[in-house]
């Protein structure tokens, strides 16, 4: 089977998620390609996953009190672009991964504001981690996570209450971050928390079902292991590139 490329092939065939004016609760998203249906790489870029994302989200579209938020960093130029095709204000959400001290690139928790903390149970009980060792990697990454939130200008909770909430990332693996990000914007009230991602992994999309109104997805895979697999180029995402994208759209103040 050839690699199937472009951000328009996986949802070519699918109607339109429908946006927060239907009535009742939000529909969760079914219909979406898994991994045996697919090969990697579907985008160019996260800028071509966020303009495939908008396609999917039309009924989104001018909605009055939507608000887009970006997960830092590769979140930000997916929701970008989701934000600018829909009409709607953009902002992050700071969220860190609390990573394995052997190595960090492994994540085995993760931190959120409102004082979300969330841990990958079987690594902690793997790794033995002392109370004062967990304590620790959590202060670390509670000052990148408040120096983010400053940078980046993330609301305060009460700008983001009765709001419709659209969380984007540039996809969801292991799901602890993204989890985390979820607890704490829920504790901000929103009127509806929808989660938009291009690729994420089927079971972790599974166990996230119940922690928002909604969640739509390009791409379902059997097994995640890379994100950036499903993207031709995937470098990282610098923080004066996540505040340059902020500032070319209208913050959640906006009308």
């Amino acid at each position: 089977m050839a690699h199937q490329s472009g951000p328009q092939h996986p949802n070519a065939h699918e109607p339109c998620f429908p946006g927060p004016s239907s009535h009742g609760p939000v529909a969760v998203e079914v219909a979406t390609p898994i991994a045996s249906q697919l090969w990697p790489p579907l985008w160019q870029s996260r800028r071509d996953a966020g303009l495939a994302l908008a396609e999917r989200l039309q009924g989104w579209r001018n909605q009055p009190g939507a608000l887009v938020i970006g997960l830092p960093r590769g979140g930000v130029a997916v929701a970008a672009e989701v934000a600018g095709a829909l009409h709607l204000p953009l902002a992050s959400w700071a969220v860190r991964k609390l990573g394995h001290p052997a190595d960090p690139e492994v994540a085995i928790g993760a931190v959120a504001p409102g004082g979300v903390v969330l841990w990958d149970q079987p690594s902690l009980r793997q790794l033995g981690l002392s109370p004062q060792q967990q304590a620790r990697l959590v202060a670390d990454q509670q000052l990148e996570l408040e120096r983010r939130r400053g940078l980046f200008g993330d609301p305060e909770p009460a700008a983001l209450r009765d709001r419709l909430v659209l969380v984007v990332d540039d996809g969801v693996a292991t799901g602890l971050t993204v989890r985390a990000a979820l607890a704490s914007l829920r504790q901000c009230q929103p009127g509806r928390l929808v989660l938009a991602v291009p690729v994420i992994d089927e079971t972790v999309a599974r166990s996230l079902e119940p922690a928002v109104d909604g969640l739509v997805a390009l791409a379902r895979v059997r097994g995640l292991r890379s994100v950036g697999a499903w993207y031709r180029h995937f470098g990282q995402v610098e923080d004066a590139t996540v505040v340059a994208l902020l500032a070319g759209h209208p913050g959640p103040s906006a009308p």
